[in-house]
C-alpha cells in the first residue's frame, strides 16, 4: 500500500504514518541488538535466582523455581526467534520487539542515562506518535505544523539538535503545547540536561488547558523516572504514587516501578505492598520481581522470596479448591435429556476440567494462575448450567400441560355439534317428559282403583307398580281369593276397568303435555343452551390457557438460548495452552 504524501510550503514531507513505519523499520536492528543483549542478561539473572531459591527452605520454593524455569525457556525461545520475526513487515517488527521487551524486567536500571531510557522509549514510541498525530489535528497554521513535523522527523532520526530547533520554533506559535513540551524534555534527556528536562516536564504538566489524566500520568511517570536516575528515591516514589492515583490504580507496571522506588528508599512494607498489587494485576510481574532481587530489589531479597512463596502457596490452594469444587458440581449437574445442546455444553465443561489434574502435579505459579483463571470461568458457568437444568425441566412440564390442554380442547370441540340443533335439543327434552307424563298420571288412577278393589292396598305400591296390575288385569279376571272381602263370586276385576282408567290417564297426560308444551320447550332449551355455553366457555378458557403456556414456553426458550450463549462465551475464555 502506497502511503499518501502531503505538500507543505515548497517541500514534500511524508505523513506521520510513513515516518513511523520508516522509523520502526530502520531502528529495528539497533533495538533488536539492545533487546537481545538485555534478554541474555535477564536469562542469566533468572537462572541465578532459580538456583538461589531452590536451595532455600521456603515452602513454595518449588513453585517459584518452576515458574522461573518456564519463563526462562520462554525468553530463550523468544531470543532465538526474534531475528525471524523482525524480518517481517513493520507492524510485525514492532510487535516482536515489544513482546520481547515486555518479557524483560526493566531497562531503567543501567547507570548511563541513555540506557536507562531505552525500555521507556521503546514502549512509548508508538504512543508519542499517536499523541503527535492528535496534536497535529488541532487548528494550527501551516508553519507551526511544518515545524512540528520536521522536528518529529529529526527526533526519530536521532538528530536531536535539529529536532530541538524545529520544536522550539513550533513552540513560538503555542507556548502551552503539551506534546512539544514533552518532546523538548526528552531531547534534554538525550543531552543529559536533567534540570532542563524537569523544567519542560513541569511546564507540560501545568501550562496546557484541560489536560487529561492520561497525559498528566505520563508526565508524572517521566518526572518520577528522572528522580530515580538521580537516585532521589523518595521524590521518585512521591511522583509515582500520584501517577498511580491518576491511573486509577490499574497500572501493574506502575505498581511494580513504585515498589522498586520504595525498596530503594528503604520503605520495605510499601515496596512489598506495591509489588504484590502488581503481581495481582499481571502475573508476569511475578518473574520480574524474582529477577529484580539481583538488582534494585536486592536489599529486600529475602522478603521478596517470602512474598513470592506466600503468593505461590495461596494461588496453589486456591487453584485446588476451585478445581475440586468445580469438578464436584459438574458431577451433580442433571442430564435433562440425551439430545439437546445442554448435554453438549455439559460434556465440554467436564472436558475443560480435566487438564487441571496434570497441571497441578508439578505446577509453576503461572500454572496455578491458569487454573484459577479457567476455573473462575467454569464457576461462572456452573450456576447458569444449574439454572438451565431447571429451565429444561419447566419446559418439559409446560409441553406436557400443553398436550393435555390440546386434548381437552379437541374433546370439548367434538361435543359441541351434538347439541347445536334446536331440534335435537327439543327431542332430547320431549322424550323423558312425555314418558314421565304417561307413567305418572295413569299411575294415580291405578292407585285409586287398587285402593278400592283390594281393601286399602297402599296407593304408593299401586302407583309405583301399576304396569304390573295392568298386566294381571289384562290376562284375566281377579279371583275372590285375591279380594276375599267381596263375597259375590260374580264380582270380577276385569281388564277393561284398568284399561279405561289408563286410557283416561293417558288422555289427561296428553292434554297436560300439550298445554304446557311451550313451557317445556323453553325450559329444555334454556337448560341445553346453558350446557352448550358452558362447553364453549370451557373451550375458550382452554384456548387462553394454551396461549399463556405458549408465551411461557417462548420465554423459557429465550432464557435457555441466552444461557447457552453465556455458557459458550465463558467456555471460549478457557485456555489451557
Amino acid at each position: 500500500m502506497t502511503l499518501p504524501v502531503e505538500y507543505y510550503g515548497r517541500s514534500f514531507f511524508k505523513t506521520p504514518q510513513q515516518e513511523l513505519f520508516d522509523e520502526i523499520t530502520c531502528e529495528s536492528p539497533r533495538r533488536q541488538e539492545i533487546l537481545i543483549s538485555l534478554a541474555e542478561q535477564q536469562i542469566e539473572v533468572q537462572k541465578d535466582v532459580a538456583q538461589e531459591i531452590i536451595t532455600s527452605n521456603l515452602t513454595g520454593a518449588k513453585i517459584v523455581t518452576q515458574e522461573i524455569a518456564q519463563q526462562t525457556l520462554a525468553l530463550e525461545y523468544a531470543v532465538q526467534n526474534v531475528g525471524k520475526e523482525v524480518s517481517a513487515a513493520g507492524e510485525q517488527v514492532s510487535y516482536a520487539i515489544e513482546r520481547l521487551g515486555r518479557q524483560l524486567s526493566s531497562a531503567l536500571y543501567e547507570i548511563k542515562w541513555q540506557l536507562a531510557q531505552i525500555k521507556n522509549q521503546i514502549a512509548q514510541q508508538n504512543k508519542i506518535m499517536k499523541d503527535i498525530l492528535t496534536v497535529l489535528k488541532n487548528n494550527r497554521n501551516n508553519e507551526a505544523q511544518q515545524f512540528v513535523r520536521q522536528g518529529l522527523r529529526h527526533y526519530l532520526n536521532e538528530e536531536y539538535a535539529e529536532a530541538e530547533e524545529r520544536f522550539k520554533r513550533g513552540l513560538d506559535y503555542d507556548t502551552t503545547d503539551y506534546q512539544i513540551l514533552m518532546n523538548l524534555a526528552y531531547i534534554e534527556i538525550h543531552k543529559n540536561n536533567e534540570n532542563d528536562a524537569l523544567k519542560y516536564f513541569n511546564k507540560a504538566l501545568s501550562l496546557p488547558e484541560n489536560l487529561d489524566n492520561s497525559s498528566k500520568s505520563r508526565t508524572l511517570w517521566a518526572i518520577s523516572r528522572l528522580y530515580y536516575v538521580q537516585k532521589i528515591y523518595d521524590t521518585a516514589l512521591d511522583y509515582a504514587g500520584t501517577a498511580l492515583k491518576l491511573d486509577q490504580l490499574t497500572n501493574p507496571e506502575g505498581f511494580f516501578t513504585a515498589g522498586v522506588y520504595a525498596a530503594l528508599d528503604g520503605k520495605k512494607e510499601i515496596a512489598l505492598k506495591y509489588i504484590h498489587q502488581a503481581i495481582q494485576l499481571n502475573p508476569d510481574f511475578f518473574i520480574k520481581a524474582a529477577a529484580e532481587t539481583q538488582r534494585d530489589l536486592f536489599g529486600i531479597k529475602t522478603d521478596i522470596f517470602l512474598l513470592l512463596s506466600e503468593i505461590s502457596n495461596d494461588m496453589l490452594e486456591k487453584a485446588k479448591e476451585l478445581s475440586n469444587t468445580a469438578i464436584e458440581r459438574c458431577q451433580k449437574l442433571t442430564k435433562v435429556n440425551s439430545d439437546n445442546e445442554y448435554i453438549l455444553l455439559l460434556d465440554q465443561i467436564q472436558s475443560s476440567c480435566k487438564p487441571a489434574a496434570a497441571l497441578l502435579q508439578n505446577p509453576s505459579y503461572s500454572d496455578c494462575v491458569k487454573c484459577v483463571t479457567n476455573f473462575s470461568h467454569i464457576h461462572q458457568i456452573l450456576p447458569i448450567m444449574e439454572n438451565m437444568a431447571k429451565l429444561y425441566a419447566d419446559q418439559k412440564e409446560i409441553n406436557t400441560n400443553m398436550d393435555h390442554k390440546k386434548e381437552k380442547k379437541n374433546k370439548l370441540q367434538g361435543s359441541v355439534p351434538e347439541i347445536e340443533s334446536y331440534k335435537e335439543i327439543k327431542l332430547e327434552g320431549y322424550i323423558p317428559i312425555a314418558l314421565c307424563c304417561l307413567y305418572v298420571i295413569p299411575g294415580f288412577f291405578v292407585a285409586h282403583v287398587a285402593h278400592l278393589a283390594y281393601n286399602g292396598m297402599p296407593g304408593l305400591v299401586a302407583f309405583l307398580f301399576w304396569p304390573l296390575w295392568f298386566l294381571l288385569g289384562f290376562l284375566g279376571t281377579m279371583t275372590p281369593s285375591i279380594a276375599p272381602h267381596l263375597q259375590n263370586d260374580r264380582v270380577f276385576f276385569p281388564a277393561g276397568w284398568i284399561g279405561i282408567k289408563i286410557a283416561i290417564g293417558i288422555i289427561i297426560a296428553g292434554i297436560i303435555f300439550l298445554f304446557f308444551r311451550k313451557y317445556f320447550y323453553k325450559g329444555i332449551e334454556k337448560i341445553n343452551l346453558k350446557r352448550m355455553n358452558s362447553i364453549l366457555s370451557n373451550i375458550e378458557i382452554t384456548k387462553q390457557n394454551l396461549v399463556e403456556l405458549k408465551k411461557e414456553k417462548n420465554l423459557l426458550n429465550s432464557s435457555i438460548k441466552n444461557n447457552i450463549s453465556e455458557v459458550s462465551k465463558n467456555l471460549s475464555k478457557i485456555n489451557w495452552g
